[in-house]
């Protein structure tokens, strides 16, 4: 009670059943492919592309386009996702070697790199890096000399001056968000499903009921004790450090959170 009590001792009331979970529809938010006008040979160096995220939510993929296909034999190719515009800062928050074939490729010889399992998300402005990592020659990807405004290409951490950037596209599943501002901070209910229903009641009386299908709103309401009660189906809830993290068969469906006090998840 505790961790609860530190955030602004909310009390969550969730059903907790195996209804299946809807899926948000991904959006394009970052970066391009087609227009590109260069070529990126990645060689046996470190590459990273830092990313400026356009849009709240779940990043659930990645896009870059090969030339000439990928190497056979297959050959390893270590993609990741690092928090902050220079990846030596910190850890990878997720990394996944690979072993492409042109199975694995589309017609316009594009790898789309599936995130969803990887549970990241990041808010509007949040900056990230995208690592390319070979083992050896044969990986050639789309680049770019016009320059990506929202980010810088490096490489071995430095930045690059072969080309200004990797032609890519990231997508993300935009997340429903309801601000509570208190005169103690603001608390937020976020969500990557496509619509949530949220009844906010204080000693059993209801004070705010709300229905919101994409982007924010801002309800005030007074510090307190309140009853949050969540039409979102889950089959766990984790409380560490003041934050709530509601999961359905392993996927986080919804967070609860302090303003300023997220915690990325590792």
């Amino acid at each position: 009670m505790n961790a609860l009590k530190t955030m602004a001792i909310f009390v969550v009331v969730c059903w907790l059943n195996l209804d299946t979970v809807s899926q948000a529809v991904p959006l394009h938010d970052q970066g391009k492919i087609f227009q590109t006008d260069g070529v990126l040979q990645l060689g046996t160096d470190e590459w990273s592309q830092s990313i400026t995220t356009g849009i709240s939510g779940q990043l659930s993929k990645i896009q870059i386009q090969f030339h000439s296909g990928v190497p056979t034999p297959a050959q390893p190719l270590t993609l990741s996702i690092f928090d902050g515009g220079n990846p030596t800062s910190s850890p990878a928050l997720f990394s996944e070697q690979l072993f492409l074939t042109s199975a694995d490729l589309d017609n316009d010889q594009v790898y789309s790199w599936g995130l969803g399992g990887a549970d990241l998300s990041f808010d509007v402005g949040d900056v990230f890096s995208f690592g390319l990592q070979a083992d050896q020659a044969g990986f050639d990807i789309a680049g770019d000399h016009n320059g990506y405004v929202g980010g810088v290409l490096f490489k071995n951490q430095v930045p690059s001056t072969e080309l200004s950037d990797i032609g890519f596209k990231t997508f993300v599943e935009p997340s429903t968000q309801i601000r509570l501002a208190t005169d103690k901070g603001t608390f937020v209910i976020r969500s990557s499903e496509p619509g949530i229903k949220v009844v906010i009641a204080k000693s059993g009386k209801k004070v705010e009921q709300i229905e919101v299908e994409r982007g924010n709103k801002t309800v005030k309401v007074r510090a307190g004790e309140y009853e949050v009660e969540l039409t979102v189906s889950v089959t766990g809830i984790q409380a560490k450090g003041g934050q709530f993290t509601l999961t359905h068969r392993n996927r986080v469906v919804l967070e609860i959170f302090q303003e300023g006090r997220r915690r990325r998840r590792p």
